[in-house]
């Protein structure tokens, strides 16, 4: 695996988290 797919995949699964924490905060 490269670098940048490396990157890539924990900054979207970082995204997903903060996401499913506004989601639970707000529901």
């Amino acid at each position: 695996m490269s670098i940048i797919n490396s990157l890539g995949a924990l900054a979207l699964s970082t995204r997903l988290q903060r996401l499913a924490e506004q989601l639970r905060k707000d529901g």
